[in-house]
């Protein structure tokens, strides 16, 4: 039985029984109907994906402190350029990596310099979505391309 591209356990131990009695993969796929590099597939297993645990790990990539604190990845990069949140270069490219305790800190925190109590959905005249505004003591600027507002456009 296959589910969601997962083989029951019981048909994976019934093909790697076949297999130490000395079956090929091609006997094997004839009696289940499959081929053999599905049969060698099965037999190999497959690596799990699983997503990182993002409490464990200690430095985070742009795009997990977007998760973690609910904004577009653009906002999290330009909040690093404008020294919002702190940022590490590790790369010779300038890769962007975050300690979480900075990010903890910045949480707890508040949000220091940005009145997230205050972000609302408007539309954009600059990158024409409707978007999140988020508003600080200078103005309110688009999470996404980060134009900058006074009034904002309902």
């Amino acid at each position: 039985m296959v589910r969601m591209g997962m083989v029951d356990t019981s048909r994976r131990d019934e093909i790697v029984e076949l297999r130490k009695a000395g079956k090929t993969y091609k006997e094997i796929g004839l009696i289940y109907g499959i081929s053999r590099e599905r049969v060698r597939q099965i037999l190999k297993g497959r690596p799990s994906r699983e997503k990182p645990d993002l409490d464990s790990k200690i430095l985070l990539r742009p795009g997990e402190v977007a998760q973690l604190l609910g904004l577009h990845v653009n906002t999290v990069r330009r909040w690093s350029r404008e020294g919002i949140l702190k940022s590490y270069r590790i790369t010779p490219w300038g890769d962007r990596r975050f300690k979480r305790e900075d990010i903890d800190r910045f949480l707890e925190e508040g949000g220091k310099g940005v009145n997230m109590a205050q972000s609302e959905k408007c539309y954009c005249p600059i990158c024409k979505w409707q978007t999140t505004f988020i508003c600080q003591d200078s103005g309110c600027f688009c999470s996404v391309c980060g134009y900058k507002e006074e009034k904002l456009i309902r």
